[in-house]
């Protein structure tokens, strides 16, 4: 039976990440979302963005 070997990885680097939002109110009932994050650690790195409408309804 053969083994499987992955070479190592000797990496010394900053470990963390950021998330961040920022809102704008359009109207009244309108406000638009643009979130965003990152995070790092080691060789393995992820990001991801997104874009919202809320939409008010009824106003209370």
């Amino acid at each position: 039976m053969e083994s499987a070997r992955y070479p190592g990885d000797d990496v010394g680097s900053l470990v963390g990440g950021f998330d961040g939002l920022v809102g704008y109110r359009v109207s009244h009932s309108l406000r638009l979302d643009l979130s965003g994050r990152f995070q790092k650690a080691g060789n393995w790195d992820e990001g991801g963005a997104m874009i919202s409408a809320h939409y008010l309804i009824m106003d209370q």
